[in-house]
């Protein structure tokens, strides 16, 4: 069976005024150090696309979308924040490490692990994936969930459908300890379009790229 063709996503967004402004800075150090590497500049994700997934979706067929957007607004989703999120307590993370989704020596994606000292992030994760796969909504996929930010990922750099491999085993090695942003609030739970939107600045120059959001979600 063909395996669908995912048109939007699942995700918890990264990126506010003061995550962008930390990882503007840290972010950069990972460029240096890659492009003298000769990994691609187009390889590194703007940093307004950053964010968690928790699952893609096939929604291109009539009402999917609305029936989508309606369970996101619905009564599973707003119980589950109210059991989770502590109204007193924000949910935060730290980003840091880096790591790959293969071996480092022979990969296409390098990615940023969100950590959660208080170990909610990920069952509360799992728990809107689980509440949007038994609606069939998310394209089931054979391996458990793995919280990650996407910071350099090749396919960009080829439009063909087997994206070039590089060796990241030297910058996973340099940055393994590395802490990207600190105490990154994580506010709402969102659907987005697959596919990047350019964002322009009042001359026209792209400054960044960002997933439009269909709907979300307040955690507060």
């Amino acid at each position: 069976m063909t395996r669908p063709s995912p048109t939007h996503f699942l995700c918890i967004p990264l990126i506010n005024s003061l995550s962008r402004t930390q990882l503007d800075v840290s972010l950069n150090r990972l460029r240096d150090a890659a492009v003298a590497l000769r990994i691609p500049r187009k390889a590194f994700r703007p940093i307004g696309t950053l964010h968690l997934t928790l699952g893609v979706m096939d929604l291109k067929e009539g009402s999917r979308l609305k029936e989508a957007i309606r369970l996101l607004n619905g009564p599973e989703i707003a119980q589950t924040i109210r059991d989770m999120i502590s109204r007193e307590s924000r949910l935060t993370c730290n980003l840091k490490s880096l790591s790959t989704m293969r071996s480092p020596s022979n990969t296409s994606v390098v990615y940023i692990h969100p950590e959660d000292t208080a170990s909610r992030l990920l069952p509360l994760c799992q728990r809107f994936q689980e509440i949007f796969k038994s609606s069939g909504f998310i394209i089931p996929e054979n391996r458990p969930l793995r919280l990650h930010a996407t910071v350099i990922n090749t396919r960009y750099v080829s439009k063909g459908n087997f994206p070039p491999k590089i060796d990241a085993t030297s910058i996973v090695r340099q940055f393994k300890e590395e802490i990207w942003a600190e105490n990154v609030a994580l506010e709402r739970l969102a659907i987005c379009k697959m596919g990047t939107e350019k964002v322009l600045d009042p001359t026209g120059a792209v400054i960044d790229e960002q997933y439009r959001v269909v709907a979300y979600v307040n955690f507060a």
